[in-house]
């Protein structure tokens, strides 16, 4: 049951509260059902291995979140979206010159991840993300000025 102390926080607060309850909670949950799977995942995605490496650890999530198993992932190209990630990521870790090149790897990848069949429900995501591009573009060429 909710108290009245949470329904009269701001929306904005109780909201950002929730999102946080519910990632620690889902944290948890991952670390108990599938030890090492923060760091398996990424670190298979980002050398480019066979996803199947990882195939226990991708299907205790896949249970825990209600997901598609790794074939059916796979097959919607979900390695291709997984490495756009990583390259945002990548890019908001960036300093100097690093963040120019950065930025074309994750240009590439949200084209990449466009032209497959379900690369239309990323469309928002790759805007929001293009939007921020242009921002750091304009913030780099007025340094450079």
């Amino acid at each position: 049951m909710v108290g009245p102390d949470i329904i009269l926080m701001p929306e904005g607060k109780r909201h950002a509260e929730g999102q946080q309850a519910y990632a620690a909670a889902l944290a948890e949950k991952l670390q108990a059902k599938a030890p090492g799977l923060p760091e398996k995942i990424p670190s298979t995605v980002a050398s480019d291995a066979d996803l199947h490496l990882v195939s226990a650890e991708w299907s205790a999530l896949a249970k825990l979140v209600g997901a598609r198993d790794l074939q059916q992932s796979i097959q919607d190209e979900l390695p291709r979206l997984l490495l756009w990630l990583q390259a945002i990521e990548r890019l908001n870790n960036a300093t100097g010159q690093d963040k120019e090149v950065t930025a074309k790897v994750v240009a590439a990848c949200a084209a990449a991840v466009l032209t497959f069949r379900t690369g239309k429900h990323c469309a928002p995501a790759a805007g929001f993300n293009a939007d921020r591009q242009r921002g750091y573009d304009l913030e780099a060429s007025k340094s450079r000025t």
